[in-house]
């Protein structure tokens, strides 16, 4: 359950991300914990943070600053792994690069050390409207990949209770959609040589799912545990 409060803060954040987004001529595509809320039309915990990647996030940054400053956020910059980050009232959001080239999405997840490319018809191509706001996501195929493959992304994740609940729904999400034979999950790849150079070699170069031996992929059986 959350409270009426936090709600409120938590829903602030996401207008204003969507619609600083929009005035500029961009777009922001939630990812992460909040997607399967959006996908099932409410909220079903309490949420602090948001996680998003920016189209174009560098040529856009400049006025994303000043636009988030002028409503009373603190923004930050963290320039090693290009992400911006906004706070205020106890909750905060962060922005990754998101590139398109064709049929191709590249979210950059760290900076110029990693990226993660997925074809661009997964995220949203109109907005999903959640308590009154026009949000974009990743979409249920993108969360479904990286939750139950996060080998993907970090080699030293590990699943939590939320994640597990987070899987059982995407995956009805993608059955109800069509793809219940998962055979999407080979249009993803991964290259993150920050990692390589952390002591996990097979990072050196791009891998697709199941191709990383140091990480089991996430999975649930019928009684919904690992």
């Amino acid at each position: 359950m959350t409270s009426r409060g936090d709600t409120i803060t938590f829903l602030r954040l996401l207008a204003d991300v969507v619609e600083v987004s929009r005035r500029i001529g961009t777009r922001s595509y939630v990812w992460g914990g909040l997607v399967v809320d959006v996908l099932g039309g409410g909220m079903l915990r309490a949420h602090h943070d948001l996680d998003c990647f920016t189209l174009d996030l560098s040529e856009y940054q400049p006025r994303l600053i000043d636009r988030f400053e002028s409503l009373g956020y603190t923004v930050t910059v963290l320039e090693d792994f290009q992400i911006l980050r906004i706070d205020r009232d106890e909750v905060h959001a962060a922005f990754n690069p998101l590139t398109v080239s064709g049929q191709t999405a590249s979210w950059h997840h760290v900076g110029k050390r990693g990226r993660v490319d997925f074809p661009v018809e997964w995220l949203d191509d109109s907005p999903r409207l959640f308590h009154g706001i026009d949000v974009y996501t990743s979409g249920a195929r993108f969360e479904f990949a990286i939750k139950t493959h996060p080998e993907l992304l970090n080699p030293e994740w590990r699943a939590r209770a939320k994640d597990r609940d987070a899987i059982e729904r995407l995956r009805r999400h993608i059955d109800r959609d069509g793809f219940a034979d998962l055979d999407f999950l080979r249009d993803i790849t991964s290259f993150t040589p920050f990692w390589a150079d952390r002591g996990y070699p097979q990072y050196a170069r791009p891998i697709k799912i199941g191709e990383s031996a140091k990480h089991p992929r996430v999975s649930l059986d019928s009684n919904g545990t690992q």
